[in-house]
């Protein structure tokens, strides 16, 4: 085991001569995704396995969910309908090239309810605009009906 200080190849410089002085068969190295460990694992140990550690995988899968979380809300600021469309579309494909199973499935129902979400260049109407109605009960407990408070359309 090694532990060593920064994320450079040159951090992992005293690492190698330990392997090499003690002639060790080392069958599997872990590290984080760097590409500077990738490839200095790579050349310094061809034959070892590499396997990326799950924090740092996970970490990563977070941060592409946040990112794209944050940049769909970017559609209502778009200034124009066909615009949103085009925004709209590449991001239903960068959710999909994600490779994360929960985007995949929004960039689907997006896309279903294209027109709807689209719509909203034509009928601007804001968000605080909209509320569950307090006396509809489903017989479920739930009140699924919504209704839009002051912004009655033609």
């Amino acid at each position: 085991m090694f532990v060593g200080d920064g994320k450079g190849e040159k951090s992992l410089k005293p690492f190698w001569k330990r392997p090499r002085g003690s002639k060790a068969k080392i069958k599997a190295v872990a590290t984080d995704m760097a590409s500077a460990y990738y490839s200095a694992v790579l050349k310094n140990l061809p034959n070892a396995k590499h396997v990326f550690d799950r924090f740092h995988i996970v970490k990563l899968m977070l941060a592409i969910a946040y990112y794209l979380k944050e940049d769909l809300g970017q559609i209502w600021q778009q200034p124009n309908k066909t615009i949103a469309g085009r925004f709209l579309k590449d991001w239903c494909a960068r959710a999909r090239a994600s490779g994360i199973k929960v985007l995949q499935t929004m960039a689907n129902t997006l896309e279903g309810h294209r027109t709807g979400i689209l719509n909203w260049y034509d009928f601007p109407i804001p968000r605080h605009a909209w509320t569950r109605m307090p006396c509809c009960d489903n017989g479920r407990g739930a009140r699924p009906l919504i209704r839009p408070r002051g912004h009655l359309l033609p």
